[in-house]
């Protein structure tokens, strides 16, 4: 399951939508770090953090500088892991700006039933209205060559790009894009501040040695629906 959870906004929801779906890797963006602690301790899992950028959270009626970034959970064996940079010095900045931030590849080795697979998550560089900005084709050509690196993976997260245009259609020469023509959009039309938008920017992309199957959308969590698949490693 890949999800982002829009901060601290919606985490009852993540928590019941988690009870419901019981999925054995979770990969979750835009994560404040004690939320990613609340969960990992609830549902017992192995699991770690990337942080990205400070955040300024309010609790309480006060202001609170917390780390937030991506978050890896699994249910199963947790071999590797790994928070590779491909923007910024991996020292989560103080948020000035969308883009003025880290930007992570997270990697972990899981094992299931005698196989080792490579699941990877990343929240991609921020453009405006669906666009493409020189930020993005920059940090793109450096993700492209940790996937190089990497040669097998599924990967998943929020791309802030939409399908069919530039920079999906770059990952997709290389990567297999498994959202369901039939789904429209990946941002949850009664949460996300924007409205309605018809834009699929959450993917669950994959290298030939895997299989994802059975790939369905989820709303009513956060301002991203999440996505959720079955994969299986030939």
């Amino acid at each position: 399951m890949s999800l982002n959870i829009e901060r601290d906004k919606h985490i009852s929801e993540v928590i019941a939508l988690l009870k419901k779906e019981k999925p054995e890797v979770i990969c979750l963006q835009e994560v404040h770090e004690p939320d990613f602690e609340l969960l990992k301790k609830k549902f017992n899992l192995n699991g770690f953090f990337a942080p990205m950028l400070i955040y300024p959270r309010l609790t309480d009626g006060k202001k609170k500088l917390i780390r937030q970034g991506n978050a890896f959970y699994t249910s199963l064996p947790l071999l590797k892991a790994e928070s590779i940079p491909y923007f910024g010095e991996g020292k989560a900045p103080l948020y000035t700006g969308h883009n003025v931030i880290d930007r992570i590849l997270v990697y972990g080795l899981i094992e299931k039933d005698g196989k080792k697979y490579c699941i990877a998550t990343t929240h991609f560089t921020w453009a405006n209205n669906g666009g493409v900005n020189e930020e993005q084709r920059r940090d793109l050509k450096q993700l492209l060559k940790l996937l190089q690196i990497k040669k097998e993976m599924v990967l998943c997260g929020d791309f802030n790009a939409p399908r069919g245009k530039e920079i999906f259609n770059i990952l997709n020469l290389h990567l297999k894009d498994n959202i369901p023509p039939e789904i429209k959009t990946t941002l949850d039309p009664k949460l996300h501040k924007a409205g309605p938008l018809p834009y699929v920017v959450d993917y669950m992309w994959s290298t030939p040695q895997y299989k994802v199957q059975k790939v369905r959308i989820i709303d009513g969590i956060s301002d991203h629906m999440a996505v959720i698949a079955e994969i299986e490693k030939l």
